[in-house]
């Protein structure tokens, strides 16, 4: 999520006092705006703490983001329409010594990294237009990567992934996450 998606609350489904693993919207809910996100850093991944809406009616509230093991509480989820059938590279990244080495994965936008040109892919009018675009997307992805090196390998040139979002594609991780 990011300031401007808009919003509402979810809840955990629940049969008597038995809580299920499935997210439901309310009918009655309201949609809203993000105005305001406080973010922590967890080895060099933004997690958010809490966030502020503009609620359709006009009010405005902070909520915090409550903990996985907080079953039965309300959470936040993302109501933004995805319009944006993005084009990634997913590869690995050497991320430092300690422990003997590690990796972590990154996604970076493919601009032209491609050797055939890759059917439709951007903003789209209506989600159910991305919807089609990833389809034949995924299919383009999947040919490409055949002659490509798994992301596992120290050869790798990285794997076509795509993804639909509700912005224009961004790099994942933002900055290099760091051992702990």
């Amino acid at each position: 999520m990011r300031i401007g998606s808009i919003v509402t609350k979810i809840r955990l489904k629940e049969s008597g006092n038995i809580f299920r693993e499935e997210w439901h919207v309310p009918d009655d809910s309201l949609s809203g705006t993000l105005i305001e996100i406080e973010v922590d850093d967890c080895d060099g991944y933004d997690v958010t703490k809490s966030v502020t809406i503009r609620w359709s009616d006009g009010s405005i509230e902070t909520s915090e983001i409550q903990g996985e093991d907080d079953i039965g509480a309300w959470e936040i989820a993302d109501a933004t329409p995805k319009l944006y059938a993005n084009i990634y590279l997913h590869d690995r990244a050497y991320g430092g010594p300690e422990e003997g080495g590690w990796w972590y994965d990154t996604y970076t936008p493919a601009i032209n990294d491609w050797d055939t040109d890759p059917p439709l892919h951007g903003h789209f009018k209506s989600e159910e237009e991305a919807e089609n675009a990833i389809v034949a997307l995924q299919a383009w992805c999947d040919s490409e990567n055949k002659l490509r090196r798994n992301p596992s390998s120290v050869l790798s040139d990285g794997h076509f992934v795509v993804r639909l979002e509700s912005w224009p594609s961004e790099p994942e991780p933002k900055h290099k996450p760091y051992y702990c």
